[in-house]
């Protein structure tokens, strides 16, 4: 495992002016990757990110907190797309959250 601060300079390299859109699906780490990342957040323009609404992973953050960290971090919500729903109450289970940093 690596941190996306140490790995980020090596994906971006080459490229003259790179417009980074960061997909995570990490399995209720999200939050933890991003953390991993803040001095390359400046070059992320745009990102997605798996939220749950009921918990799905133990020790996983649940939307609210997602969504107030990354709103601290300067990203706003561009969309928010239904992954799971419970097939019975169709009460939403995970979305995916499409978030941009203003220009």
């Amino acid at each position: 495992m690596r941190r996306l601060d140490d790995l980020f300079d090596e994906v971006i390299a080459g490229l003259d002016t790179p417009r980074v859109y960061l997909k995570l699906d990490t399995q209720g780490y999200d939050l933890k990757v991003v953390e991993g990342g803040l001095e390359s957040l400046e070059a992320i323009g745009a990102l997605q990110s798996e939220m749950s609404v009921l918990p799905i992973s133990e020790g996983m953050p649940d939307y609210v907190t997602a969504l107030r960290r990354f709103r601290q971090l300067g990203f706003e919500v561009t969309g928010i797309y239904s992954v799971t729903r419970d097939k019975n109450s169709l009460i939403m289970i995970e979305f995916d959250c499409v978030m941009r940093r203003p220009t």
